[in-house]
């Protein structure tokens, strides 16, 4: 069974740094400190990025890591992805959507994933 699921958040800052600070996918394990422990850069052409996401291991000591490539369309104001390696999901697809606002911009996640 497919789910959606969407979230989203008002940033108070400009929307170039807003874009370039939340797709600088090497520096990850910074900014969703403490969830990522690593991220790695696998591949990248254009504004393709194919890069690996070690999380934390959580309190049973597991270790989630999966591959996932992203395309940025800063034109369009969106990025798309899907997991690569889907782990324990038939499919993961992830939407990120900046949107201008007067207060800031308006990010929005959008998951799909069975």
């Amino acid at each position: 069974m497919a789910v959606k699921v969407e979230y989203d958040t008002l940033i108070d800052a400009p929307y170039d740094l807003v874009w370039d600070v939340t797709n600088d996918v090497a520096s990850w394990a910074d900014l969703f400190a403490p969830s990522y422990e690593s991220v790695d850069v696998i591949h990248q052409e254009g504004d393709t990025i194919r890069f690996r996401i070690t999380k934390v291991p959580d309190e049973e000591g597991r270790v989630m890591t999966w591959v996932s490539d992203r395309t940025m369309d800063r034109e369009a104001g969106q990025t798309r992805a899907a997991r690569v390696e889907t782990g324990p999901f038939e499919f993961m697809h992830i939407v990120w959507d900046y949107e201008q606002e007067p207060e800031g911009v308006r990010l929005t996640w959008n998951y799909g994933f069975a």
